[in-house]
């Protein structure tokens, strides 16, 4: 009996072997996470909220990605990237910017992201800038509620879409491993700050829910030593994604039924440009959601701030600008 089980022992030992022997000759390796550096002087220019899942900490921060990337951002008293360096008084027009960091301007100074360069054209308009890296499309319909609530609506609600804000509004499997390894790869330093913060996603029948950080993801054991234990977890986690187009398109329905309500002017930015893209660019069109199409091709040479970072840089956002302003 012993010498039975010694004998199965060995066969599943050598067996175990020849897979990851085979699936590293296929390629695959054991899970890495992919470097990413973020510096800010002074720390934490990003800061949980729990509302919002990220919030802007608030001041001025010189920040530097990869090393090769470096811009000065605002955040002010309101926790929100400055738009101008003189207060807006005589406006009569209100209109709020929502979307993530390529709205934002991750990579480019205060003075040269879009929603900046808007603000300067019109100065009888206020504009807001929602904008904060790491959102997708449900932050905005949760401040869409909480505006109605303190009746601070503006006259025109503009949210600019990019096709990866899919995974985040559902909070896939791909987008919880990029939060988890990504974002804390580059900001170490504030786990403790978020290892109490909760991460807002859609679900389908429940409408908004949350997500406590420390449930976001987990590597499998053995993970970052066996390619057999990594291709595993990739498969499992691909045979439980959701794309989450659905959730955009509700989170969008919804938020033209508040915006219908309450007499907000609704509109659809597409700022990237591609077959998903152009998707929910047609669902708008056919629910009578207004949509303009700003998209550039992203990430490119051209219009990214390469090889350091991927996000959209000084030229890619003046065209945003440009192609905006034609709205006012």
């Amino acid at each position: 009996m012993l010498k039975q089980l010694g004998n199965i022992l060995i066969i599943a030992t050598i067996t175990l072997i020849l897979l990851e022997v085979t699936i590293r000759l296929c390629g695959v390796r054991p899970f890495r996470t992919q470097s990413y550096d973020i510096q800010s002087n002074p720390q934490f220019c990003l800061i949980p909220n729990e509302q919002y899942g990220f919030g802007l900490n608030i001041g001025e921060f010189d920040i530097s990605i990869n090393k090769g990337v470096h811009y000065h951002a605002t955040h002010s008293p309101d926790s929100l990237r400055i738009l101008t360096t003189k207060p807006i008084t005589n406006f009569n027009k209100k209109v709020d910017i929502h979307g993530c960091s390529f709205t934002y301007g991750m990579s480019i100074d205060d003075t040269v992201a879009f929603p900046f360069l808007l603000q300067q054209q019109f100065s009888d308009i206020r504009f807001r800038s929602f904008a904060i890296p790491g959102f997708g499309n449900v932050q905005a319909l949760i401040r869409l509620e909480e505006q109605i609530k303190n009746d601070d609506l503006p006259d025109t609600l503009i949210i600019c879409y990019a096709d990866f804000h899919d995974e985040r509004n559902a909070l896939n499997c791909n987008y919880r491993k990029s939060l988890y390894h990504g974002f804390l790869n580059a900001n170490a330093e504030v786990l403790p700050l978020f290892a109490r913060s909760k991460i807002p996603f859609y679900d389908l029948k429940k409408g908004v829910q949350y997500c406590n950080w420390n449930e976001l993801y987990h590597n499998w054991q053995g993970r970052a030593y066996s390619a057999t234990i990594n291709s595993l977890q990739n498969a499992f986690e691909q045979m439980q994604l959701r794309q989450g187009k659905a959730e955009t398109h509700q989170i969008l329905l919804k938020i033209k039924a508040l915006c219908q309500q309450n007499k907000v002017q609704f509109i659809v930015a597409t700022i990237t440009k591609n077959e998903s893209t152009a998707y929910t660019n047609q669902f708008c069109k056919q629910q009578k959601i207004n949509v303009l199409d700003i998209g550039l091709d992203l990430p490119s040479e051209e219009f990214s701030s390469l090889p350091y970072d991927i996000h959209p840089n000084e030229k890619a956002h003046r065209i945003f600008e440009k192609r905006l302003r034609t709205l006012f």
